[in-house]
Formats: C-alpha cells, sequence, structure tokens
C-alpha cells in the first residue's frame, strides 16, 4: 500500500482540501489537519515535525501532497536537509514566501533564506516536485511558481480557473485528482 503525506492549507482539514485523495482506494494518508495543536506549534516546529514523517514514514513510491500553506512547510522541510527525497512532491497553490490576500501583501516565514538556499542549491530537493497552480490565484502570484520552477527544473501545471481554493471543494476536483494521478501513478493506486 503506497503512502500519501499530505499537508492542507491553514485551517483547513484533509477531508476538506483532499478529498477527492481520501476516497482512493489502497492508498494510506498520513497527515494532519491544520487545527488549533498543529496552527499553534513554531513554523520551524512545522517543518521540523514534516521533516520527521519524511525521514521515517516514506518510501521513494510514495507521495507528498501540500497545499497552500502546508505547501510551504513541506518546501521548507526538504529545502535544508543535505539528501533528496527520492520520491514524487505535488503542490497545490503553493504559498511561495511572498503574496496578498486583498490589497495586502505578506512574507511568510524564511521567504528570504528560502528563495536564497534554493538558488545556491539550483537543483530540486526531491526526486520529482511538480507545482499546480490557477492562474487566476489572487494569494499566491504564479510569477514566484514559474521562478522556482525555471531554478529547480520543476513542472509547473496551470488551471485556467480555482484561485487559490484549487483542490478544495470546488468543481475542478475531478481534474484536479486526474492530473495528479497522471504525475503519481503507482500500480496500487484505484
Amino acid at each position: 500500500m503506497n503512502k500519501v503525506f499530505c499537508i492542507p492549507g491553514r485551517n483547513e482539514t484533509l477531508s476538506e482540501s483532499f478529498a477527492w485523495l481520501l476516497r482512493r482506494k489502497q492508498v494510506e494518508i498520513i497527515g494532519v489537519d491544520f487545527n488549533r495543536e498543529f496552527s499553534t506549534m513554531t513554523f520551524a516546529g512545522q517543518v521540523d515535525w514534516c521533516r520527521g514523517v519524511i525521514r521515517d514514514s516514506l518510501l521513494s513510491n510514495d507521495l507528498i501532497l501540500g497545499r497552500s500553506f502546508g505547501a510551504w512547510i513541506i518546501l521548507n522541510a526538504l529545502v535544508d536537509p543535505e539528501e533528496n527525497y527520492p520520491g514524487t512532491v505535488i503542490l497545490i497553490a503553493s504559498v511561495l514566501g511572498y503574496g496578498r490576500s486583498g490589497n495586502v501583501g505578506f512574507i511568510a516565514p524564511r521567504a528570504k533564506s528560502f528563495w536564497r538556499e534554493a538558488a545556491s542549491r539550483q537543483v530540486s530537493p526531491a526526486q520529482r516536485i511538480v507545482l499546480i497552480h490557477a492562474t487566476n490565484d489572487d494569494q499566491c502570484p504564479l510569477e514566484y511558481a514559474e521562478k522556482l520552477s525555471r531554478i529547480w527544473g520543476l513542472d509547473l501545471v496551470t488551471f485556467k480557473k480555482g484561485g487559490h481554493g484549487l483542490g478544495k471543494e470546488n468543481a475542478l476536483q475531478k481534474e484536479l485528482a486526474g492530473v495528479v494521478q497522471e504525475i503519481w501513478h503507482p500500480a496500487s493506486v484505484g
């Protein structure tokens, strides 16, 4: 049985962010709801927890899946270690350090150090990382996904609609599930 390690966005649950995946048979889900207990951890604590799960629980045929701020935690967990993750990572509507909410800009924790490390590393910290973004994401500009894709040679899949809620309860869940299935298609996923 393949494992999928999932971290949803802030204030989201696994079932809200990944309902389309939870219906799959023959997949063991490892993850966390972004609930009060997890959200009260420091960012460093969240990254360390994530790094521990990746190191201790996952094999190369398993999948790491993040959405929004969960994707940012995963990227920070992957960028630090010397050793690359030997499997596939799919990040949906990723926070990539800088963004906005309405007219207010934001800077995510470790934004400067992440981009400095990404530029100096110049190779992906995983066997394969795929970024999936909506071109109309009003919170996480596509330009950062394009930039990271160029630096690390990542695949970038774009949806014309879906906004920052891409992957959550919306009409694109079936299409998104199909894209994830094309990217990560172990024999046991049914």
